[in-house]
């Protein structure tokens, strides 16, 4: 089970469904469900995020487990701090 950082571009929050460009890829973007224990609010464009692969590292598979701020954030804008991250993610989906 692999897990991979990657940057939230868009959230759909009728779907669930956050669209990400996994670190390393330049311009790429796939389209991922996420842990319904993160609140929407913070499925923000520009968050960080850790991608869950599953088991058979099948792009079907996958579900967003953990956001947090990315650069904008940590220049100043608003975000979750870390310990509140971790407190929001339950890791069960």
């Amino acid at each position: 089970m692999a897990t991979l950082r990657a940057l939230i571009v868009s959230f759909d929050s009728g779907t669930w469904i956050a669209t990400v460009r996994m670190d390393g890829s330049p311009a790429q973007t796939v389209d991922v469900p996420a842990n319904r224990a993160i609140a929407a609010a913070d499925m923000t464009a520009g968050s960080r995020a850790i991608v869950d692969t599953g088991d058979h590292n099948h792009p079907a598979d996958a579900v967003v487990t953990a956001v947090w701020p990315g650069a904008a954030a940590a220049a100043g804008g608003s975000g979750l701090t870390h310990p509140e991250v971790m407190t929001r993610a339950s890791w069960r989906y």
